[in-house]
Formats: C-alpha cells, sequence, structure tokens
C-alpha cells in the first residue's frame, strides 16, 4: 500500500518529517478534511482562533445531541504517519477538498481510559467546536495530491492548563456532558 501513496502526488521531506514527529506516545494524530469549504486566510483564522466545527452526523440530516459529541464525526484518527500519509495525498478525492487540519490530541482526552481526561470542546451556540490548542495546523494539498508547506497554528499548545468551566467533553473519553446546561 505504501508504495501506491509513493506514486501518487508529493510530499517533501520535511513537512513528512515534522508530521512523522507529532506521532509520540500519550497523543493521538488525526486529520479533518475541509470538503466543499473553501480555504482562505479568513476561514483558517476562524479556524486557528475559535477552533474546529464538529456537525458530527448533522451533514447527513440527523439531529445532534450535545450530550454526545463524538470527534470521530469530524476527524480520522491514523496509527502511523505511513497511512496518513497516502489519506493527505488523497484528500481532494474527498468532496474536493482543499487540504487537511492535523489535530494533535492527548489520547486519554478521546478515548477511555483511566488517565487523566479533559473537555476539548465549546459550544458556539448549539455547535461543538474542537479547542484551537488542539489544532496543530493545515497542509493545502492540489488535484495532484502535492502537498503544500504546512501552516501552523499559532494557537496550538502541546499542554494543555485551561479550565473546565463550560466546556465539553468527548464521549468517548467516558465522561457525561450532562452537567453542563
Amino acid at each position: 500500500m505504501a508504495k501506491e501513496y509513493d506514486g501518487y502526488g508529493f510530499m517533501n521531506m520535511n513537512l513528512g518529517n515534522e508530521l512523522n514527529s507529532l506521532f509520540e506516545e500519550g497523543y493521538t494524530i488525526g486529520i479533518h478534511r475541509t470538503g466543499h469549504t473553501s480555504v482562505g486566510p479568513s476561514y483558517l483564522e476562524d479556524v486557528f482562533h475559535n477552533g474546529l466545527i464538529n456537525n458530527g452526523d448533522s451533514m447527513g440530516g440527523s439531529v445532534k445531541d450535545k450530550n454526545w459529541i463524538d470527534i470521530e464525526d469530524t476527524i480520522t484518527f491514523f496509527k502511523d504517519f505511513l497511512i496518513m500519509n497516502g489519506q493527505i495525498k488523497v484528500v481532494n478525492k474527498y468532496k474536493n477538498s482543499d487540504g487537511v487540519f492535523i489535530i494533535k490530541i492527548p489520547s486519554s482526552y478521546v478515548s477511555k481510559t483511566n488517565e487523566f481526561v479533559k473537555p476539548i470542546y465549546f459550544m458556539d451556540g448549539d455547535i461543538p467546536r474542537i479547542l484551537p490548542e488542539f489544532i496543530y495546523g493545515y497542509v493545502p494539498v492540489d488535484k495532484k495530491g502535492n502537498c503544500g508547506d504546512i501552516i501552523r497554528n499559532p494557537n496550538y499548545k502541546n499542554e494543555h492548563f485551561y479550565k473546565h468551566n463550560g466546556l465539553y467533553y468527548d464521549s468517548n473519553a467516558g465522561m457525561n456532558n450532562n452537567f453542563i446546561k
């Protein structure tokens, strides 16, 4: 499968090394495909400063339950860089995506473990947004699978010291969001 990825598109070595270095113990790495959204400077600024919208299954016409928010409704996670690399290169095949947002988040925040868990969303009206500090950056990708240089999010943080007040947990972490009104 890796050979097929190598034959399609292009990712320079610096970008590949940087993305590969994100895969470290205790963290989960994923991508959000932009779909039909046109990604320009104002959209990037909105996501980098206000967070990434998790529409969940609402794109399919179902009703969003604020007590059940699943990050995997909008982010695809990977166990290793090789598979992620290939998925980034072919991202345009998903609703003509312009590129991908790279997400790096402590694993315990998005899976049921006995480790420390923190909420990762805030509500923008009735829409959950993933906090900006988990959005590592954005990689533009053209129609031929050629990756541009990463645009790093200035609000990304590798350490998370925010307060829980008014925030929502990912449902996969096993925490209950019913306490928030």
